[in-house]
């Protein structure tokens, strides 16, 4: 799973409708860095996002999986960049690893059916914040069906960028202004939290010595006690959160500004509670095993 921000790998077998992980692997290279300044993938990140791939490439193959059978999916960062489609076409070729850019329908579908995987209730409000876009995707278990959805163009690397350059309140306001019709259907409903961004605030929460999934997924809180957390992230000092969260410190510098998007998010919703989940995107592909031609961002099909 390649996203704005991170770059997930995920091995596992699917066992009677439920997922069995056998290697589970995150690494950030913000490929959205600068996204909507530039319109083009930062050179830094772009490389960054090439070494991550050659590295679970190899993880790949020590687990004897041909590279044909690999499900790989670019999202916000895949749809919005205009070289793109030169970066994909390298890691085909020096690779062997085919990237399908998806659409936002599809980061919608897949996620709600990784977070089907694994939830015990019969209905799901869930909050995918990602590196440059934020779904917000509603639905039951079984059957499983996606009721209502929104995409927003805001992230945490998005977000990150547009606090230096001071137009963060006014690109949000933007962002309601379009959408507010799209959001008033999910109003004071409780969110279940996935993605990096939310999962690593999750282990700054709690205070979690190392990454800790269950603990992570037991999480539950009251829309003032996220906020008053978040307060307290963006009055922390980097260099004390990298000595307390090591595990996390490719993720600190865009974690206060992807927890204040949620913050933003939540309030415009009137939310009073959040949960928070591992699973997402990734379980979801890993279950179908495939993309889906309607999926793929520009083809016919999802026109």
């Amino acid at each position: 799973d390649i996203g704005s921000n991170s770059v997930l790998l995920l091995i596992g077998e699917v066992e009677a409708g439920k997922i069995k992980i056998i290697s589970d692997h995150s690494d950030v290279s913000r490929l959205g860095k600068n996204l909507d300044r530039n319109g083009i993938l930062d050179s830094e990140s772009k490389q960054k996002t090439y070494e991550i791939l050659s590295r679970y490439r190899q993880i790949i193959l020590d687990h004897h999986i041909p590279l044909k059978d690999v499900v790989i999916s670019a999202t916000e960062a895949a749809r919005v960049a205009g070289d793109f489609a030169d970066f994909r076409d390298r890691v085909l070729k020096e690779l062997g690893l085919s990237i399908s850019v998806i659409t936002a329908q599809a980061e919608a579908y897949y996620s709600a059916l990784g977070i089907a995987t694994s939830t015990k209730e019969s209905t799901f409000l869930i909050c995918d914040l990602g590196g440059a876009s934020t779904e917000l995707i509603e639905g039951t278990v079984s059957p499983f069906e996606i009721k209502e959805f929104v995409s927003l163009p805001i992230g945490s690397v998005r977000s990150r960028d547009w606090l230096e350059s001071s137009e963060f309140l006014e690109r949000w306001g933007e962002i309601q202004k379009l959408n507010d019709q799209s959001l008033k259907r999910f109003k004071g409903k409780t969110l279940l939290a996935i993605a990096g961004t939310l999962t690593s605030f999750a282990c700054f929460h709690l205070n979690l010595e190392e990454f800790d999934a269950d603990a992570i997924d037991d999480l539950s809180l009251e829309i003032d006690e996220f906020i008053e957390s978040v307060e307290k992230l963006g009055k922390s000092d980097q260099n004390e959160l990298l000595k307390r969260f090591p595990y996390l410190s490719k993720r600190i510098p865009t974690l206060y500004s992807g927890c204040l998007s949620c913050c933003k998010i939540l309030e415009h919703l009137q939310v009073s509670k959040i949960d928070f989940s591992t699973r997402g995107l990734r379980f979801g592909l890993l279950k179908e095993g495939q993309i889906r031609k309607e999926f793929i961002y520009g083809s016919s099909d999802s026109l």
